[in-house]
C-alpha cells in the first residue's frame, strides 16, 4: 500500500484483516513502484538502488520534486557529487526538475549567455556544486518517431509535410531500412525501431529515390536534425564541441519552425495553428532541454570535473530502464515485496551483463527498450576525447555553426526565416526574452502520451479474506518457498561475483593516472549546404553516418539489404492486399476487420441542407448531401475537395486520409463514406485573382491543412476533373468549366 509503516504493521493474522480494508478504504493500494538509483557514469559500475516506493500512480510533480531534493540534499550531505538528474520526459517528472532548475533554495546558479544568439541556460548550485536535470535522449527518441505516426497532427514544414503514409512507402520499398513492423501495428517503446528509422540508411534510401523532386524532402530533414540532437547524447566517439554543434542545430530548429507556424497562423489563422501542425507542446519541451541541459553537462565538467571524462550517454534512464528488465525475466509478474525480494540478483544479472557475459535474452524482437553497453572497454583515446573541454569562445563558435546549420535547413524548405542571423554581425548584447514560442510554453493536456518507464506497474490482484482456509496458507508458504529461490544467490553465483574482472577498472585506471592528455585533432565541421544554399546531401548522410550511435542494433540495419529479396515477397502481398492497409498503425486493438460505417442520420445536418440550396440547373453538383463521395467517386489520395474554414472556402488537394478506430486515428489510402473520416490531411490552394489558385504560403513553403470531413462541401469527380496547372506560375492551379462554377457558387453563397 501506499500507507506509512507505521500504518499497515501487524501482530496477528486478524490484523490482516483490519489494515487490508483500511488500505481498501482509503484508497491506498500501491498499483506502481517509484524506484531511485545512483549510477556512477561509467559504463561498466552498475547501478545503486536507494530508494523504492509503492505508489497508486498519482504522483504529482510537487512530489516528485519533494522526493528529488532529499535525494539531492543526502546525497551532499554523504559527500556524493550528484552531477544530474535522469528522467523520461513524463510530464509529472518533467515539471519538477523544471522545479528543481529554477528553485529558490539554491545558492546561486552558474549562468551561460550567448546574447546574440538569445540562448540563455543556468543551473542551480546547491552546496557549492551545481546539479543539471536530463531528459533520456533514447525515450526522446521513441516520441520523436510517434510524433510521425499521429493522425491528430498534420507536421507542416515549409513546401513539404510528413505523412504517415511516407514511413509506410519507405517500409514497403524494395531496399528498406525500416520494417513494416516498424510502421504498422507497432509497438511505441520500441528502442530497435526508432534506431532504424533515424539511421542514416533510412537518408540514403530517400536520397536514392531521387530526394530532389521528392515530397519527403522535410522528413529527410526531420530525421537528419532529430537523429543528430539525440546522438549527441548516445555516440561514444566525437568531441564535446560537436555533440553542441549537435544538440543546438536542433534547439535552433525546433524554435524557427515554431515560429514559422506561428507566423503562418498569424496570416492564416483558419488553417495554421501550433497544436494541428507542429510537434506536442511536450515534445518540443523535451527536445529543447535535451540541448540545453548537453551543454550545461559539458560546463559542469570543466569548471568542477576538468580531470574526469563526460560520458553523456550514461546520464538517462537506462540503467533503470534495465534494472526493470532483468527484474521481469526474474519472475514476469510481481508484486512490490517480491520486486524487493529480487534486487540481489537482480543486481547480480546487471553486473555479468556488464562485463560482457551472455545471459537470457533481454528482450524479444520488436519489444520494448534495448539495453546498450558497449562489451568492450571504451579506449584510452577516447576517454581523453571526453574530457577536452572547449573554453567560452569555441562553445559560442559552436553556437553560431548550429544556428547558420538550423537557417540553412530552414531556408532549403522554403521558409521565410525571422530575424535572420546568418549575416555577418559584430557580437552585440540582445534582449534576454526566451526564444520559447507561447503556445508552447502553456501547460496543455494533447494528444502526447509517453509510458512513466519508472514508474512500473506490478500484479496487484485483490483478494478476499473471508475465502482463506487451510489450502490457502499451504498456497502461502509455496509461494514464499518460490520467491525463496528467486531471491536467495547459490553459492556458485556468489564466487562467480568474486570472480568476476571488473573491466571498469582500466578505465577507472586510466582516468585517476593520466592527468596530461595526448595531442588530440579536433574535428573539422564540414558544409551541409553548397553556396546557393540548396542542401550537400551526400555530405549531409556522410555526416549523420558518422553520428549513428546505438551498439546492440548494429545487425538489423546492416543486413536490411541483404533481407531484401525475402522482405519484397511480404510488400507484394501487402500490395496486393491494399484493403489491409485501411487500418494501419493505429488499428491494434481493434478486432474487426471492417470500420463501422455510420448511419445516414448521424451524418452532418448541414451538408444534408445543401440539397435545399437551390443551385442553377447550368451547374452539374451530383450526390451533394454525401458530397459527392461515392463508391465510384471515393475519397482518395491526389483527390480535390472544397472545405470551408472560418467562412472562407479553399481548394484541397487529398494527402492523406485518417478514420478514428479505438480513440485513435487510422490511415485509410481511400474512403468511400465522408462520415467515416476523423481528418483529412490536405494540400490547400486559396483563390487568388480569377479562376487562379495558390497554394503558396506568404511566410514561405506552402499551405497544408488537416482538417474534419464537416468541411468538406465538395469532392470533384476523379474522372472529370477541370483543374490544370499553370505552367508560367509554379504552384498555382486554375479552375475550369464546371469545377469553376462549383467553387464559384459555393464561394459566393458560403
Amino acid at each position: 500500500s501506499t500507507l506509512k509503516l507505521s500504518e499497515t504493521s501487524v501482530q496477528t493474522y486478524d490484523d490482516i484483516h483490519k489494515i487490508v480494508n483500511i488500505i481498501k478504504q482509503k484508497k491506498a493500494i500501491a498499483t506502481q513502484v517509484r524506484v531511485v538509483v545512483l549510477k556512477i557514469p561509467i559504463e561498466k559500475i552498475p547501478p545503486l538502488v536507494i530508494a523504492m516506493l509503492p505508489t497508486n500512480g498519482e504522483s504529482n510533480a510537487m512530489k516528485i520534486y519533494d522526493l528529488l531534493m532529499n535525494v539531492l540534499i543526502m546525497s551532499r550531505d554523504a559527500g556524493i557529487n550528484l552531477v544530474s538528474l535522469g528522467s523520461d520526459g513524463a510530464p509529472a517528472e518533467f515539471n519538477a526538475q523544471r522545479l528543481i532548475m529554477n528553485c529558490e533554495k539554491a545558492e546561486s546558479f552558474f549562468e551561460f549567455h550567448d546574447n546574440y544568439y538569445n540562448v540563455h541556460f543556468k543551473m542551480p548550485i546547491y552546496q557549492n556544486l551545481p546539479i543539471i536535470t536530463v531528459q533520456d535522449p533514447k525515450h526522446a527518441k521513441k516520441t520523436a518517431r510517434n510524433q510521425l505516426h499521429s493522425g491528430a497532427r498534420l507536421l507542416v514544414l515549409g513546401n513539404n509535410v510528413m505523412l504517415y503514409r511516407h514511413l509506410l512507402t519507405l517500409a514497403q520499398a524494395k531496399n528498406h531500412a525500416i520494417y513494416i513492423r516498424d510502421v504498422v501495428n507497432v509497438d511505441k517503446q520500441d528502442d530497435g525501431a526508432a534506431y532504424r528509422l533515424f539511421h542514416s540508411d533510412v537518408l540514403e534510401q530517400m536520397y536514392q529515390n531521387e530526394l530532389e523532386n521528392n515530397e519527403m524532402q522535410s522528413l529527410f530533414v526531420y530525421l537528419f536534425v532529430l537523429g543528430d540532437l539525440f546522438d549527441s547524447y548516445l555516440n561514444r566517439n566525437i568531441f564535446h564541441k560537436e555533440r553542441i554543434i549537435m544538440a543546438m542545430r536542433g534547439y535552433f530548429f525546433l524554435n524557427m519552425w515554431a515560429e514559422y507556424i506561428e507566423s503562418a497562423n498569424q496570416l492564416y489563422s483558419s488553417i495554421f495553428s501550433i497544436s494541428k501542425n507542429f510537434i506536442s507542446p511536450q515534445s518540443f519541451k523535451i527536445f529543447t532541454s535535451l540541448a540545453e541541459s548537453l551543454i550545461l553537462l559539458i560546463i559542469s565538467h570543466r569548471e568542477f570535473y576538468s580531470l574526469y571524462p563526460l560520458y553523456p550517454w550514461e546520464h538517462g534512464t537506462e540503467a533503470i530502464e534495465h534494472l526493470f528488465g532483468i527484474s521481469r525475466q526474474i519472475t514476469n509478474d510481481f508484486s512490490f515485496y517480491e520486486f524487493f525480494k529480487i534486487q540481489q540478483r537482480v543486481a547480480y544479472r546487471d553486473k555479468i551483463i556488464r562485463q560482457g557475459i551472455q545471459i537470457q535474452k533481454e528482450k524479444t524482437s520488436a519489444s520494448g527498450y534495448i539495453f546498450d553497453f558497449n562489451p568492450n572497454s571504451i579506449s584510452n583515446e577516447n576517454i581523453d576525447i571526453l574530457r577536452i573541454w572547449p573554453d567560452d569562445n569555441a562553445i559560442y563558435d559552436a553556437i553560431k555553426t548550429a544556428y547558420n546549420d538550423a537557417a540553412g535547413f530552414i531556408k532549403a524548405l522554403g521558409i521565410k526565416l525571422l530575424n535572420d542571423k546568418t549575416i555577418p554581425h559584430f557580437y552585440v548584447s540582445t534582449s534576454h526574452q526566451s526564444m520559447v514560442i507561447s503556445d508552447l510554453s502553456k501547460n496543455c493536456n494533447d494528444d502526447f502520451d509517453i509510458d512513466n518507464i519508472s514508474g512500473l506497474d506490478f500484479n496487484n490482484e485483490e483478494f478476499e479474506l473471508d475465502n482463506l482456509n487451510e489450502n490457502s496458507f499451504t498456497d502461502a508458504a509455496s509461494e514464499v518457498a518460490r520467491l525463496s529461490k528467486l531471491v536467495d544467490l547459490t553459492e556458485s553465483e556468489l564466487k562467480q561475483i568474486s570472480d568476476i574482472s571488473d573491466s571498469s577498472k582500466v578505465e577507472l585506471n586510466h582516468i585517476l593516472n593520466t592527468t596530461k592528455f595526448s595531442s588530440l585533432i579536433e574535428f573539422q565541421q564540414n558544409e551541409l549546404f553548397y553556396t546557393n544554399g540548396l542542401m550537400n546531401v551526400s555530405q549531409i548522410i556522410q555526416i549523420r553516418t558518422s553520428h549513428n550511435a546505438f551498439s546492440r542494433s548494429e545487425r538489423p540495419c546492416q543486413n536490411h539489404r541483404l533481407n531484401a529479396i525475402q522482405s519484397s515477397n511480404n510488400q507484394e502481398e501487402f500490395n496486393r492486399n491494399s484493403a489491409n492497409l485501411l487500418i494501419s498503425e493505429f488499428f491494434r486493438k481493434d478486432g474487426t476487420s471492417e470500420p463501422t460505417i455510420r448511419s445516414r442520420k448521424e451524418r452532418w445536418t448541414g451538408r444534408k441542407n445543401l440539397e435545399n440550396i437551390g443551385l442553377p440547373q447550368y451547374i452539374n453538383v451530383p450526390n451533394i448531401s454525401r458530397a459527392n463521395v461515392t463508391d465510384n467517386n471515393p475519397l482518395r489520395e491526389n483527390g480535390f475537395i472544397l472545405y470551408i474554414s472560418k467562412e472562407s472556402i479553399f481548394l484541397g488537394k487529398i494527402l492523406s486520409l485518417y478514420r478514428s478506430i479505438s480513440m485513435r486515428h487510422a490511415y485509410v489510402s481511400f474512403s468511400q463514406d465522408i462520415d467515416s473520416l476523423s481528418y483529412i490531411s490536405v494540400a490547400t490552394f486559396v483563390n487568388t485573382d480569377g479562376n487562379l489558385f495558390s497554394q503558396i504560403c506568404k511566410s514561405g513553403g506552402n499551405i497544408f491543412a488537416h482538417i474534419t470531413p464537416k468541411q468538406v462541401i465538395y469532392h470533384f469527380d476523379n474522372s472529370c476533373l477541370d483543374i490544370n496547372n499553370v505552367a508560367s506560375l509554379p504552384g498555382r492551379l486554375c479552375l475550369e468549366g464546371n469545377s469553376w462554377e462549383i467553387f464559384n457558387f459555393f464561394s459566393q453563397k458560403h
